[in-house]
């Protein structure tokens, strides 16, 4: 868009030869820099925004994850205690059967 802007100025000014073409021409020249700048500015607060979105998402996600790390220590516990309480019926057992043989 200010290649056509800076363009046409160009060519009033060739076509017209006199100063209000040149004026013309620094006018389209500001008001393409100014859109330009305020572009930038939009440009740079959607980037904090999504910088903000990224760094919460990234906090939950990291809260989440440290849940999950417990419930599994938790389960991965208690399968321990099954496994020992298991084992123990198991050796039980074997005594039990060893003194009936007896």
């Amino acid at each position: 868009m200010r290649l056509f802007f800076y363009l046409y100025a160009i060519y009033t000014m060739i076509m017209n030869r006199q100063l209000r073409s040149f004026l013309s021409f620094i006018g389209f020249m500001v008001i393409s820099l100014a859109a330009g700048a305020q572009t930038n500015e939009i440009h740079n607060e959607a980037h904090k925004q999504a910088v903000e979105i990224h760094n919460k998402a990234h906090e939950h996600a990291v809260e989440t994850h440290k849940q999950a790390v417990e419930t599994h220590k938790q389960i991965a516990e208690d399968q321990r205690r099954v496994v020992d309480k298991n084992k123990k019926a198991i050796k039980r057992d074997k005594k039990s059967k060893k003194s009936k043989k007896r």
